[in-house]
């Protein structure tokens, strides 16, 4: 029941933990404000994409839609 809530709210201050490091970095040096949300981007999508990686080869993939799940 928490599931949903619990990783909304991860992915929340995920976002937020690396937007606060990506906008300390871009006004405390020269770093080009562009080139400061595309290294965000690309970090952040990484990131979530290792994360998602380790959590299907944990729990293994859900079924797909339209199946039952079971064998």
């Amino acid at each position: 029941m928490m599931t949903p809530l619990v990783s909304v709210l991860g992915f929340i201050v995920r976002l937020t933990f690396f937007a606060v490091i990506l906008v300390v970095l871009g006004l405390w040096s020269p770093l080009n404000i562009l080139a400061l949300c595309i290294a965000f981007v690309v970090l952040f999508t990484i990131l979530n994409g290792i994360w998602l990686f380790n959590l299907v080869r944990r729990h293994g993939a859900p079924p797909s839609a339209g199946t039952s799940g079971t064998t």
